[in-house]
C-alpha cells in the first residue's frame, strides 16, 4: 500500500535525511508527504549513509524505482483486474465521500 501511495501522490511527496545519529555520525532517510497531506512519514531507514546528501538521494532512487513499478504494474492484466474489481471500487467510492469530494 505505502508504494501505492507514494506513486499516487508524487506531487506531495518530500524526500530529507535526518542526524548524523550521534553513536555512529551516520544519516537516515525519509520519505513523507508534504503538508497538503500532513507530512505523513511513509518510509524511513535506520542511520545507514554517511551524508545527509546520499540519504536524500537513496530516498529518491527509491520513489524513483516505484514510479517505474507502478507504470510496469499498470500494465498487467492482474492489475487491470484488480483496479476494476467491485470491492476497489467501492473503496474509492468511500475515499471520495470522506474527503466531501462526493454528490
Amino acid at each position: 500500500m505505502t508504494a501505492w501511495e507514494i506513486t499516487a501522490h508524487q506531487e506531495s511527496i518530500i524526500v530529507a535525511a535526518g542526524g548524523p545519529d550521534p553513536a555512529t555520525g551516520k544519516y537516515a532517510g525519509f520519505i513523507t508527504h508534504g503538508h497538503e497531506r500532513n507530512c505523513r512519514l511513509l518510509v524511513s531507514t535506520t542511520p545507514v549513509y554517511d551524508t545527509a546528501e546520499a540519504a536524500e538521494e537513496a530516498m529518491r532512487t527509491v520513489v524513483a524505482d516505484l514510479v517505474a513499478w507502478a507504470e510496469n504494474d499498470q500494465k498487467t492484466a492482474e492489475t487491470r483486474k484488480f483496479l476494476d474489481s467491485p470491492d476497489v471500487k467501492v473503496a474509492a467510492e468511500i475515499a471520495t465521500a470522506v474527503k466531501g469530494e462526493g454528490n
